[in-house]
Protein backbone atom coordinates (compact mmCIF):
# COMPACT_ATOMS: atom_id res chain seq x y z
CA UNK A 1 0.00 0.00 0.00
CA UNK A 2 1.76 3.38 -1.35
CA UNK A 3 1.12 6.18 1.07
CA UNK A 4 2.81 9.33 -0.77
CA UNK A 5 4.88 11.84 1.84
CA UNK A 6 4.57 14.09 3.14
CA UNK A 7 1.24 13.76 5.06
CA UNK A 8 -1.42 16.81 4.46
CA UNK A 9 -3.11 16.90 7.88
CA UNK A 10 -2.51 16.61 11.51
CA UNK A 11 -5.26 16.13 14.04
CA UNK A 12 -4.20 17.78 17.07
CA UNK A 13 -6.41 16.44 20.37
CA UNK A 14 -5.75 19.73 22.36
CA UNK A 15 -7.72 17.86 24.95
CA UNK A 16 -9.16 14.70 25.93
CA UNK A 17 -11.33 16.07 28.34
CA UNK A 18 -15.33 16.11 27.54
CA UNK A 19 -18.65 17.79 29.12
CA UNK A 20 -20.47 15.06 27.67
CA UNK A 21 -19.73 11.44 28.25
CA UNK A 22 -21.16 9.91 24.82
CA UNK A 23 -21.34 6.06 24.90
CA UNK A 24 -19.51 5.58 22.19
CA UNK A 25 -16.46 7.48 22.22
CA UNK A 26 -13.13 6.22 21.14
CA UNK A 27 -11.09 8.18 22.88
CA UNK A 28 -12.78 8.92 26.19
CA UNK A 29 -10.70 10.74 28.70
CA UNK A 30 -11.08 8.28 31.36
CA UNK A 31 -8.82 5.71 29.39
CA UNK A 32 -6.22 8.88 28.08
CA UNK A 33 -2.45 8.11 28.71
CA UNK A 34 -1.74 11.68 28.45
CA UNK A 35 -0.75 12.81 32.32
CA UNK A 36 -0.60 16.52 30.68
CA UNK A 37 -2.05 19.03 28.07
CA UNK A 38 0.22 21.16 25.70
CA UNK A 39 -0.13 24.49 26.37
CA UNK A 40 -0.29 27.37 23.82
CA UNK A 41 2.74 28.21 23.01
CA UNK A 42 3.75 24.86 22.58
CA UNK A 43 0.95 24.15 20.18
CA UNK A 44 2.02 27.11 18.18
CA UNK A 45 5.42 26.32 17.89
CA UNK A 46 4.48 22.99 16.98
CA UNK A 47 2.26 24.04 14.37
CA UNK A 48 4.76 26.18 13.23
CA UNK A 49 7.36 23.58 12.63
CA UNK A 50 4.88 21.08 10.35
CA UNK A 51 3.67 23.98 8.20
CA UNK A 52 7.69 24.07 7.39
CA UNK A 53 7.77 20.87 6.36
CA UNK A 54 4.73 20.42 3.78
CA UNK A 55 1.56 19.80 6.06
CA UNK A 56 -0.98 21.95 4.91
CA UNK A 57 -4.42 21.39 7.20
CA UNK A 58 -4.93 20.73 11.07
CA UNK A 59 -7.85 19.64 12.35
CA UNK A 60 -8.39 20.72 16.39
CA UNK A 61 -10.42 18.16 18.23
CA UNK A 62 -10.24 16.44 21.35
CA UNK A 63 -12.54 15.36 23.48
CA UNK A 64 -14.22 18.49 23.30
CA UNK A 65 -11.81 21.09 21.35
CA UNK A 66 -13.44 24.45 22.34
CA UNK A 67 -13.23 23.12 26.30
CA UNK A 68 -9.61 24.63 25.82
CA UNK A 69 -10.08 28.80 26.14
CA UNK A 70 -6.93 29.21 24.09
CA UNK A 71 -8.62 26.58 20.89
CA UNK A 72 -9.88 29.84 19.04
CA UNK A 73 -6.49 31.39 19.65
CA UNK A 74 -4.41 27.98 18.08
CA UNK A 75 -6.33 28.04 15.12
CA UNK A 76 -5.96 31.80 14.30
CA UNK A 77 -2.25 30.95 14.90
CA UNK A 78 -1.96 27.94 12.13
CA UNK A 79 -4.00 30.36 9.90
CA UNK A 80 -1.83 33.44 10.26
CA UNK A 81 1.72 31.22 9.76
CA UNK A 82 -0.04 29.62 6.28
CA UNK A 83 -2.76 26.37 6.74
CA UNK A 84 -4.78 26.29 4.07
CA UNK A 85 -7.40 25.16 6.33
CA UNK A 86 -8.18 24.83 10.29
CA UNK A 87 -10.74 22.65 11.43
CA UNK A 88 -12.24 22.68 14.76
CA UNK A 89 -14.73 19.26 15.54
CA UNK A 90 -17.02 20.10 18.36
CA UNK A 91 -20.08 18.77 20.22
CA UNK A 92 -21.72 22.15 19.84
CA UNK A 93 -22.53 22.62 23.41
CA UNK A 94 -19.61 24.86 24.68
CA UNK A 95 -20.41 27.63 22.27
CA UNK A 96 -21.74 30.51 24.49
CA UNK A 97 -22.25 34.09 23.37
CA UNK A 98 -18.67 35.42 23.37
CA UNK A 99 -16.93 31.76 22.22
CA UNK A 100 -19.45 32.53 19.07
CA UNK A 101 -19.13 35.83 18.45
CA UNK A 102 -15.27 35.35 18.43
CA UNK A 103 -15.66 32.38 16.41
CA UNK A 104 -17.87 33.96 13.91
CA UNK A 105 -15.35 37.08 13.39
CA UNK A 106 -12.63 34.36 12.76
CA UNK A 107 -14.85 33.28 10.12
CA UNK A 108 -15.60 35.90 8.52
CA UNK A 109 -11.17 37.24 8.34
CA UNK A 110 -10.40 33.61 7.63
CA UNK A 111 -12.25 31.56 5.28
CA UNK A 112 -10.31 28.51 6.02
CA UNK A 113 -11.54 28.32 9.48
CA UNK A 114 -14.02 25.58 9.34
CA UNK A 115 -16.52 24.00 11.97
CA UNK A 116 -17.42 20.80 12.14
CA UNK A 117 -20.08 19.50 14.27
CA UNK A 118 -21.41 15.90 15.85
CA UNK A 119 -24.77 15.02 15.54
CA UNK A 120 -26.36 11.77 15.77
CA UNK A 121 -30.16 12.07 15.11
CA UNK A 122 -32.41 14.46 13.11
CA UNK A 123 -34.11 15.07 16.63
CA UNK A 124 -33.21 14.99 20.48
CA UNK A 125 -34.85 11.31 20.76
CA UNK A 126 -31.89 9.46 18.65
CA UNK A 127 -29.30 12.42 19.03
CA UNK A 128 -29.29 11.77 22.79
CA UNK A 129 -29.69 8.59 23.09
CA UNK A 130 -25.63 8.15 22.94
CA UNK A 131 -24.88 11.85 23.52
CA UNK A 132 -26.47 12.24 26.79
CA UNK A 133 -29.89 13.57 27.99
CA UNK A 134 -30.74 17.26 26.77
CA UNK A 135 -27.22 17.79 24.63
CA UNK A 136 -29.52 17.85 21.02
CA UNK A 137 -30.93 20.95 22.36
CA UNK A 138 -28.01 22.39 24.04
CA UNK A 139 -26.65 21.66 20.52
CA UNK A 140 -28.80 23.51 18.56
CA UNK A 141 -28.57 26.37 21.03
CA UNK A 142 -24.89 26.80 20.36
CA UNK A 143 -25.60 26.15 17.16
CA UNK A 144 -28.06 29.05 17.00
CA UNK A 145 -25.80 31.40 19.14
CA UNK A 146 -23.24 31.34 16.37
CA UNK A 147 -25.16 31.83 13.39
CA UNK A 148 -26.86 34.70 14.99
CA UNK A 149 -23.44 36.18 15.52
CA UNK A 150 -23.01 35.37 11.79
CA UNK A 151 -20.87 32.44 11.62
CA UNK A 152 -21.16 29.09 10.33
CA UNK A 153 -21.46 25.59 10.00
CA UNK A 154 -19.09 23.70 7.47
CA UNK A 155 -19.33 20.09 7.77
CA UNK A 156 -21.74 17.56 10.03
CA UNK A 157 -20.21 14.26 11.60
CA UNK A 158 -22.89 11.97 13.04
CA UNK A 159 -22.70 8.21 13.81
CA UNK A 160 -25.18 5.56 12.60
CA UNK A 161 -26.42 2.99 14.11
CA UNK A 162 -29.39 1.25 14.67
CA UNK A 163 -31.77 3.70 16.05
CA UNK A 164 -31.25 6.41 13.58
CA UNK A 165 -30.50 4.73 10.14
CA UNK A 166 -34.33 5.20 9.35
CA UNK A 167 -33.81 8.72 9.55
CA UNK A 168 -31.02 9.69 6.60
CA UNK A 169 -33.42 11.78 4.60
CA UNK A 170 -34.02 13.85 8.12
CA UNK A 171 -30.58 13.40 9.22
CA UNK A 172 -29.37 15.44 6.13
CA UNK A 173 -32.04 17.82 6.07
CA UNK A 174 -31.29 18.96 9.66
CA UNK A 175 -27.12 19.14 8.02
CA UNK A 176 -28.39 21.80 5.39
CA UNK A 177 -30.88 23.95 7.31
CA UNK A 178 -27.22 24.37 9.56
CA UNK A 179 -25.79 25.65 6.49
CA UNK A 180 -23.37 22.24 6.41
CA UNK A 181 -22.00 21.79 2.79
CA UNK A 182 -19.94 18.11 4.01
CA UNK A 183 -22.07 15.19 6.07
CA UNK A 184 -19.73 12.47 7.42
CA UNK A 185 -21.28 9.72 8.54
CA UNK A 186 -19.34 7.00 11.14
CA UNK A 187 -20.45 3.62 12.45
CA UNK A 188 -20.29 2.70 16.30
CA UNK A 189 -16.37 1.95 16.32
CA UNK A 190 -15.35 -0.95 18.36
CA UNK A 191 -13.11 1.60 20.30
CA UNK A 192 -13.39 3.04 23.58
CA UNK A 193 -16.73 3.03 25.23
CA UNK A 194 -18.04 1.80 21.96
CA UNK A 195 -16.93 -1.49 22.33
CA UNK A 196 -20.28 -2.37 24.82
CA UNK A 197 -22.51 -0.97 21.86
CA UNK A 198 -23.27 -4.38 20.15
CA UNK A 199 -26.81 -3.81 20.07
CA UNK A 200 -26.77 -0.39 18.27
CA UNK A 201 -23.75 -1.63 15.45
CA UNK A 202 -25.35 -2.13 11.88
CA UNK A 203 -24.68 -5.36 10.70
CA UNK A 204 -23.37 -6.38 7.12
CA UNK A 205 -26.83 -6.28 5.39
CA UNK A 206 -27.64 -2.86 7.34
CA UNK A 207 -24.76 -1.43 5.58
CA UNK A 208 -25.30 -3.04 2.22
CA UNK A 209 -28.56 -1.16 2.51
CA UNK A 210 -27.37 1.97 3.39
CA UNK A 211 -24.52 2.10 0.88
CA UNK A 212 -27.37 1.01 -1.80
CA UNK A 213 -29.46 3.89 -0.25
CA UNK A 214 -26.76 6.26 -0.03
CA UNK A 215 -25.16 6.19 -3.72
CA UNK A 216 -28.65 5.72 -5.53
CA UNK A 217 -30.62 8.31 -3.46
CA UNK A 218 -26.90 10.99 -2.24
CA UNK A 219 -28.22 13.50 -0.23
CA UNK A 220 -28.42 16.70 -2.31
CA UNK A 221 -26.29 19.96 -1.86
CA UNK A 222 -24.08 17.89 0.50
CA UNK A 223 -20.33 16.51 -0.11
CA UNK A 224 -21.16 13.10 1.58
CA UNK A 225 -18.47 10.86 3.41
CA UNK A 226 -18.95 7.50 4.65
CA UNK A 227 -16.24 6.62 7.20
CA UNK A 228 -16.69 2.52 7.49
CA UNK A 229 -17.81 -0.42 8.46
CA UNK A 230 -15.42 -1.87 10.12
CA UNK A 231 -14.49 -5.42 9.20
CA UNK A 232 -15.71 -8.31 12.07
CA UNK A 233 -17.50 -5.69 13.77
CA UNK A 234 -19.86 -4.50 11.21
CA UNK A 235 -19.16 -6.31 8.09
CA UNK A 236 -18.65 -10.01 8.74
CA UNK A 237 -17.45 -10.79 5.40
CA UNK A 238 -13.52 -10.55 5.74
CA UNK A 239 -13.05 -11.83 1.87
CA UNK A 240 -14.87 -8.96 -0.04
CA UNK A 241 -15.20 -5.73 1.53
CA UNK A 242 -16.51 -1.53 0.27
CA UNK A 243 -14.31 -0.52 -2.02
CA UNK A 244 -11.69 2.29 -0.16
CA UNK A 245 -12.36 5.78 -1.65
CA UNK A 246 -8.39 6.44 -1.23
CA UNK A 247 -5.91 4.20 -0.60
CA UNK A 248 -5.33 5.89 2.55
CA UNK A 249 -6.22 9.31 4.47
CA UNK A 250 -3.19 11.81 4.83
CA UNK A 251 -3.54 12.12 8.37
CA UNK A 252 -1.94 11.82 11.49
CA UNK A 253 -2.78 11.88 15.47
CA UNK A 254 -1.36 13.89 18.05
CA UNK A 255 -2.00 13.33 21.53
CA UNK A 256 -3.02 16.13 24.27
CA UNK A 257 1.07 15.68 25.90
CA UNK A 258 2.70 15.80 22.19
CA UNK A 259 2.86 11.98 21.74
CA UNK A 260 2.31 11.77 18.04
CA UNK A 261 0.49 8.34 16.59
CA UNK A 262 -0.99 7.45 13.51
CA UNK A 263 -4.83 6.70 14.59
CA UNK A 264 -6.49 6.10 18.09
CA UNK A 265 -5.93 2.07 17.53
CA UNK A 266 -2.48 2.35 16.89
CA UNK A 267 -1.94 4.70 19.90
CA UNK A 268 0.19 2.50 21.71
CA UNK A 269 3.17 2.91 18.56
CA UNK A 270 4.37 6.21 18.93
CA UNK A 271 6.06 8.09 16.16
CA UNK A 272 7.53 10.90 17.86
CA UNK A 273 7.04 13.60 20.30
CA UNK A 274 5.59 17.50 19.85
CA UNK A 275 8.62 18.66 21.99
CA UNK A 276 11.50 17.12 20.27
CA UNK A 277 10.23 18.91 17.01
CA UNK A 278 10.08 22.16 18.59
CA UNK A 279 13.75 21.77 20.38
CA UNK A 280 14.76 20.43 16.29
CA UNK A 281 14.60 17.56 15.51
CA UNK A 282 13.12 16.89 11.79
CA UNK A 283 9.32 16.59 11.28
CA UNK A 284 10.61 14.48 8.44
CA UNK A 285 12.11 11.94 10.32
CA UNK A 286 8.74 11.73 12.45
CA UNK A 287 6.67 11.81 9.09
CA UNK A 288 9.21 8.44 7.81
CA UNK A 289 7.95 6.58 11.02
CA UNK A 290 4.14 7.45 10.76
CA UNK A 291 4.39 5.83 7.06
CA UNK A 292 6.26 3.02 7.58
CA UNK A 293 3.67 2.46 10.67
CA UNK A 294 0.78 3.11 7.96
CA UNK A 295 2.27 0.15 5.60
CA UNK A 296 2.55 -2.32 7.65
CA UNK A 297 -0.58 -2.12 9.81
CA UNK A 298 -3.05 -0.10 7.86
CA UNK A 299 -3.43 -2.97 4.46
CA UNK A 300 -5.19 -5.69 7.70
CA UNK A 301 -6.63 -3.49 9.82
CA UNK A 302 -10.39 -3.80 10.48
CA UNK A 303 -11.06 -0.09 10.77
CA UNK A 304 -9.31 0.38 7.39
CA UNK A 305 -12.49 1.87 5.73
CA UNK A 306 -13.08 3.85 8.52
CA UNK A 307 -9.96 6.23 8.15
CA UNK A 308 -10.28 5.84 4.16
CA UNK A 309 -13.96 6.42 3.50
CA UNK A 310 -15.44 4.32 1.32
CA UNK A 311 -17.34 5.05 -1.88
CA UNK A 312 -21.12 4.66 -1.65
CA UNK A 313 -21.36 3.87 -5.39
CA UNK A 314 -18.22 1.67 -5.57
CA UNK A 315 -18.11 -2.13 -6.26
CA UNK A 316 -17.46 -4.46 -3.47
CA UNK A 317 -13.84 -5.06 -3.65
CA UNK A 318 -11.35 -7.96 -1.85
CA UNK A 319 -9.87 -6.78 1.36
CA UNK A 320 -5.65 -7.40 1.36
CA UNK A 321 -5.10 -10.10 3.68
CA UNK A 322 -2.00 -11.28 5.23
CA UNK A 323 -1.95 -15.34 4.14
CA UNK A 324 -2.82 -15.03 1.04
CA UNK A 325 -2.96 -12.97 -2.46
CA UNK A 326 -6.81 -12.08 -2.64
CA UNK A 327 -7.18 -12.33 -6.62
CA UNK A 328 -10.55 -10.54 -8.34
CA UNK A 329 -13.33 -11.29 -10.87
CA UNK A 330 -15.96 -9.51 -11.80
CA UNK A 331 -18.71 -10.99 -14.09
CA UNK A 332 -20.28 -8.64 -16.47
CA UNK A 333 -23.43 -9.19 -14.50
CA UNK A 334 -21.21 -7.73 -11.82
CA UNK A 335 -20.90 -10.79 -8.95
CA UNK A 336 -17.53 -10.77 -7.39
CA UNK A 337 -15.76 -13.91 -6.88
CA UNK A 338 -12.57 -14.64 -5.05
CA UNK A 339 -9.86 -17.02 -4.70
CA UNK A 340 -7.54 -16.86 -2.03
CA UNK A 341 -3.63 -18.40 -3.08
CA UNK A 342 -0.38 -18.46 -0.31
CA UNK A 343 2.14 -15.86 -0.98
CA UNK A 344 4.74 -17.03 -2.68
CA UNK A 345 7.75 -17.70 -0.72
Amino acid sequence: MAIQPPLQQLQLLLTERCNLTCSHCAVPEETSPALHELDAAQWNTFIDRVLESGVRRIVLSGGEALLRTDCLAIAEHALMEGAEAVVIVTNGTVLPTTTSARLADLQRRWPGLLLHVSIDGAEAVSHDLIRGCGSFDRTMAGLARLRAAGGRVDGVHSVVNRRNVDDLEAMADLARGLGATTWTVFPVAALGRGVDLDDLRLGQQDWRRLLHQLATSPPAGLDLGIMGPTVGDEWSDVLVVPAPRVVHSPQAVVGPDGAVFTCPPLRHTTAGQVLDVIEGSPWSDVDESLRISMAGACPTCKFRSLCTGVDAGAPLLVATLPFGEPRLSVSAAGAVSVSIGRNPR
